[in-house]
């Protein structure tokens, strides 16, 4: 029973990342110092900004935005006892 929701489990994170991974960030060049690209994510899922190295991500604050929480599907998922 425990290894069976733990799969569970782990399928749903595994179809989050996929779902994220396959999301196209709205995303404008702020600034470029010293060989260091700023860049803003727009409103959507995510806002926040992004820093590149060249086309290394060296830093990024990527916090989902209110409406998104509040649509968020993992707010109905089903309980579960052990």
């Amino acid at each position: 029973m425990i290894a069976e929701v733990a799969r569970q489990e782990d399928e749903r994170a595994k179809a989050t990342v996929r779902e994220l991974l396959d999301e196209q960030l709205p995303v404008t060049c702020d600034d470029t110092t010293a060989g260091l690209t700023v860049e803003t994510v727009q409103p959507g899922r995510f806002t926040g900004q992004v820093i590149r190295d060249g086309e290394r991500i060296v830093y990024a604050s990527l916090p989902v935005t209110k409406k998104w929480l509040a649509d968020n599907k993992w707010r109905t998922a089903k309980a579960f006892a052990i």
